[in-house]
């Protein structure tokens, strides 16, 4: 998370005029390709033996990873963009709410509980 912030702060520097979309997309995708490379490096450890168990591993790591962190990215867009503290703390209760709900509607979705 770190290096998102890092990246998309030093991208602001760098094109001032540059939108929130497109800081969320640079985030996310930094996040893709490091979940891909985390995903692959464990895979030796992965208790299958079939090629298709280790695509469906990553596949499934690198998709929810990237999707929560796109989440994570645009609230680190919208702050260094805007500066907005109290609208991005009302995102932020959003995302919560959003989690929340999830949790209670799709109990498995994060994890046997």
């Amino acid at each position: 998370m770190t290096f998102i912030i890092l990246a998309e702060k030093k991208y602001l520097k760098l094109n001032p005029q540059v939108s929130i979309l497109k800081l969320t997309c640079l985030g996310t995708i930094i996040c893709f390709y490091t979940e891909v490379i985390f995903q692959i490096l464990r895979q030796p450890f992965v208790n299958t033996i079939s090629f298709t168990g280790h695509l469906y591993y990553i596949s499934i790591g690198a998709i929810v990873i990237t999707i929560f962190m796109g989440a994570i990215s645009f609230l680190v867009a919208f702050q260094l963009k805007t500066k907005r503290t109290a609208q991005l703390l009302f995102f932020i209760i959003g995302f919560l709410i959003i989690i929340n709900l999830t949790k209670h509607f799709i109990p498995n979705a994060f994890g046997p509980y």
